[in-house]
Order: structure tokens, then C-alpha cells, then sequence
């Protein structure tokens, strides 16, 4: 069968001529929505570990090339700093692994959208994609509407970051105990 479940002719192979433009691009998404679920879990997975901790549920990891070069989770109460956000953390860590401070070919996995602080810090690295699991606007009664919102910092740092919502956002909304509408 090739990737839309049509059979093929016996003795063909999935990746014979007969693949066709379409075909690639139904791979192509199929295998970015799945990598963006897989590492969104491990940031849920984080998540859950800093909330089991007593912290905020927050988790983050950076992505480079299909594999985490780094993670991050909240330790904002056990740390006394209010700069120890997982985004922060997981940004720190990747720089500091990749004895670099841009990581524009890095993708980073957020379980909530990033505040400003974290915004511009993925901004400063030059992150260039961000997949956030819930956003601010999902969790109304805990998160204070904001005027600036991560788009507007990118944009205002004149990069290009493309920004992918709602991956497994059921999940990263009931790591505030809350139920999904």
C-alpha cells in the first residue's frame, strides 16, 4: 500500500515510480505530526515530573536534527528564581551543549505557550520553529490576558519562526487539572 492506503500492484514498492508529488507530502506530514507529537510528550512528561515537585507544570525540550539536545522543566520554587523557566532552562542547556547562542536549527516544544520572557529569549537564540502545546487563550482562569503575545516578539525580532498550536493540547490543558472544552 502506499501512504494514502491505495494497493499497489504485487512486486511494487511503496517507493517506486509511482509515487507521485502528493504522496511525498502526505509522508512528509504525517512524519512531522507524529516527531511533534513524540517530543511534545516529552515535554508533558517534564511536565508532570516539576508539577509532582511541587512547581508549576511547565516542560520544554530542544530539538536538534530528530533528537532533544536539551530539556527543561519549571523550578521557579525550588531554585527561589523566578527566571528558572523550563524554556529558559532547556535554551540555556542547548546552548551550552552546542557551545553556540544561535540555535536556528533548533525546534523548540513547549507544553504552554511561552510568556515574554521566554519569548525573547527564543527570539535572541534565533529559534526559527516553536510548537506549543496549549496557549494562554486555552487557560483563561489562570493565565492573565497579555497585549503582547509571542507572535508579536517574533515578529518584532525580525525573525521567521514558524509556530505550530495545539499539539496534543488535551493533554497539556489537564496538567492544570483542567477539563478540555
Amino acid at each position: 500500500m502506499d501512504c494514502r492506503g491505495r494497493k499497489l500492484p504485487n512486486g511494487s514498492s511503496p517507493y517506486g515510480e509511482e509515487r507521485n508529488f502528493l504522496d511525498y507530502l502526505y509522508m512528509f506530514y504525517w512524519y512531522t505530526v507524529s516527531m511533534d507529537e513524540k517530543f511534545m510528550r516529552e515535554a508533558i512528561s517534564l511536565a508532570q515530573a516539576a508539577k509532582a515537585a511541587g512547581e508549576l507544570p511547565f516542560g520544554a525540550v530542544v530539538v536538534k536534527d530528530g533528537q532533544i539536545i536539551s530539556q527543561g522543566q519549571c523550578t521557579i520554587k525550588s531554585m527561589s528564581d523566578v527566571t528558572m523557566h523550563a524554556e529558559l532552562s532547556a535554551i540555556s542547556k542547548a546552548c551550552r551543549l552546542n557551545g553556540t547562542t544561535n540555535l536556528g536549527d533548533c525546534t523548540l516544544y513547549a507544553t504552554c505557550e511561552p510568556c515574554v520572557m521566554c519569548s525573547s529569549a527564543i527570539a535572541q537564540a534565533g529559534i526559527q520553529r516553536v510548537v506549543i502545546g496549549s496557549t494562554r487563550d486555552d487557560l483563561p482562569d489562570i493565565f492573565h490576558k497579555r497585549n503582547i503575545r509571542v507572535e508579536q516578539i517574533f515578529s518584532d525580532s525580525e525573525l521567521q519562526v514558524k509556530i505550530v498550536s495545539g499539539v496534543l493540547r488535551k493533554e497539556a490543558i489537564q496538567l492544570f487539572n483542567k477539563d478540555v472544552k
